[in-house]
């Protein structure tokens, strides 16, 4: 009896004392998604974040901040579960509808303020102002990211995105505390200007002269609409709470895009619009002091365009020096009108058929006329800038040199094209043709005008003459500097704004003008363009590959000019 009395006690007591279970979740939490916890007996879980305890056989929560908890279930003062888990903040794509049309979005809030101050300098303090405005998390984020305390999370990273066909833009910024930081963006919206216009169906609503505000919180990101008064819809906390907690990484050809880029920056992503020759364009932008880097793909099902075979001899390989702006494309003209929206059987393209029908010129025959190379360069006209300044009171007249050469097939379809544009956009008188070559002469924005078109190539001249420029291989000089732009297969373009200053920076004597006014005139546009942009040079270049077309651009701002007094200091030296 009293064996077997032992052996009952001591068999209750083990069921009382089980083992306490402890695990750990197999992958890392992301902030702010809701975790199921579940044990085979009602518990009262302790998640170790500070938060309140939850009784039941499954409990769900959602950890606000990254880090280490160990999660504890109770049965009364006994210990049942024990689990670890790993929280890590919340990707910034996460946080964007896999359905957007276009997203921009940084990793992380820390690498806000090269970007705030780059788009400064490039736009000016005012332009990047009214974005701030419009994106009112990414200016609340800004401003959070250099004070003390802050209610987002740095690591969380902000983003602005669109859905198409809305008005409406959407700005989010990843958030310890929703409460905490909405009540804080609350504060700091009417700081800067915004009303508060109360609470309607579960949204906080701002109003400012233009624009309403919605604001909400979901899965640990602030999001604040934006959009004129007439278009505000409240379906979009709605659309927001129904995604997939993935985001822009739920569709699968986004996601691996995304894990292509490089890392740190801006991060562009876009749907093409209905008729290009691309699906999605991705982008990564870097800002390295003066200078911002981008990479990245438009996508598509191969190769965006084929490299045609066309002749080495090209106008780039040997133009006049100096120009402000640089263009050449490698690509057939069908494919150049695809990849802007205009491809076959586009709605754009039955259009263009249908006008230039009216006008007897195929389109389809005339674009084949084309060998698909393409070649241009721009050049400022100073003197024709400072007289046709001076005879307009004062108010600056741009005046540029274009030229423009593509090789051609000399089809008669073609001849019709040009002789449609140069008679209506160029004012040109009847052409002369005779040994194979037509020309066309008129005049375009007030300036001499020329066209001609050899069964070998067409080209275009405006403006005053280059004879005095040196000849040099543009394509060649930039193909060097930018590591193979403006080679064959590529379409690159190169802006030169430090090209245009040094021209309105170079003393000039005209026979007919007071050397006085011409240099006041140019003065006066050059403190003009300063305080519009510090951008010095932009170049874009893209490469046809198997998964579309590999993109490239290099931005340079002008360097800042140096502390005052520190020219004298090193001059002494």
């Amino acid at each position: 009896m009293r064996l077997s009395a032992i052996l009952v006690v001591a068999l209750s007591l083990s069921g009382c004392a089980r083992a306490v279970k402890a695990t750990t979740l197999e992958t890392p939490l992301e902030a702010g998604l809701s975790q199921p916890f579940r044990s085979d007996r009602p518990l009262r879980w302790d998640f170790g974040d500070g938060t309140a305890p939850q009784d039941g056989l499954e409990v769900r929560h959602a950890f606000q901040r990254a880090g280490r908890f160990k999660v504890q279930g109770f049965e009364g003062e006994v210990l049942r579960e024990q689990v670890m888990v790993l929280v890590e903040p919340r990707g910034v794509f996460h946080a964007v509808p896999p359905d957007a049309d276009l997203a921009l979005a940084m990793r992380t809030v820390d690498e806000l303020s090269a970007a705030v101050d780059f788009a400064e300098r490039l736009i000016g303090g005012e332009a990047t102002d009214r974005l701030l405005e419009r994106w009112p998390a990414v200016g609340f984020a800004v401003d959070q990211s250099s004070g003390g305390e802050s209610a987002v999370d740095a690591r969380e990273g902000v983003a602005v995105f669109t859905w198409p066909s809305k008005e409406l833009e959407v700005s989010l910024v990843g958030v310890v505390d929703g409460p905490a930081a909405q009540r804080a963006f609350g504060a700091w919206l009417q700081e800067h200007g915004w009303a508060s216009a109360g609470e309607v169906a579960g949204l906080v609503r701002f109003e400012s002269a233009d624009r309403d505000l919605d604001v909400f919180v979901d899965r640990g990101v602030l999001y604040a609409v934006s959009a004129p008064p007439a278009h505000r819809e409240a379906s979009v906390q709605a659309r927001i709470a129904a995604m997939d907690a993935r985001g822009l990484e739920a569709d699968g050809p986004t996601a691996a895009a995304l894990d292509r880029l490089a890392a740190g920056g801006v991060v562009v992503v876009a749907r093409a619009p209905q008729g290009t020759s691309w699906s999605l364009l991705t982008l990564a932008v870097k800002v390295l002091g003066e200078r911002a880097w981008v990479t990245g793909r438009a996508h598509g099902k191969g190769p965006l365009w084929t490299a045609p075979k066309v002749e080495a001899k090209r106008l780039l390989t040997q133009a006049p020096a100096g120009p402000i702006a640089v263009a050449s494309a490698s690509l057939p003209a069908g494919a150049l009108l695809a990849l802007g929206g205009m491809g076959k059987g586009t709605p754009r393209y039955r259009e263009l058929a249908r006008v230039l029908a009216a006008d007897g010129v195929e389109l389809e025959a005339a674009l084949s006329g084309f060998k698909g190379a393409w070649d241009a360069a721009a050049y400022f006209d100073v003197p024709g800038f400072v007289r046709g300044t001076l005879a307009n009171g004062g108010r600056p007249e741009p005046a540029v040199s274009l030229l423009l050469e593509a090789p051609v097939t000399g089809s008669g379809a073609l001849e019709r094209l040009v002789d449609v544009v140069a008679r209506k956009h160029l004012r040109a008188l009847a052409p002369r043709r005779g040994e194979g070559l037509a020309v066309w002469r008129g005049s375009f924005q007030a300036q001499a005008a020329e066209v001609a078109l050899s069964s070998e190539a067409l080209f275009v001249k405006s403006g005053a003459a280059l004879d005095e420029r040196e000849a040099v291989d543009l394509s060649g000089e930039l193909g060097e500097r930018f590591e193979g732009a403006f080679g064959s297969g590529h379409v690159s373009l190169y802006v030169d704004v430090g090209q245009l200053r040094r021209e309105l920076l170079m003393p000039r004597l005209l026979s007919d003008v007071d050397p006085r006014s011409a240099l006041t005139a140019q003065a006066l546009a050059v403190t003009f363009l300063d305080r519009l942009t510090q951008l010095d040079s932009v170049m874009l270049d893209a490469a046809p590959d198997e998964q579309g077309a590999v993109l490239h651009a290099v931005v340079t701002l002008r360097p800042p000019p140096p502390p005052q007094g520190e020219e004298s200091r090193s001059g002494g030296k």
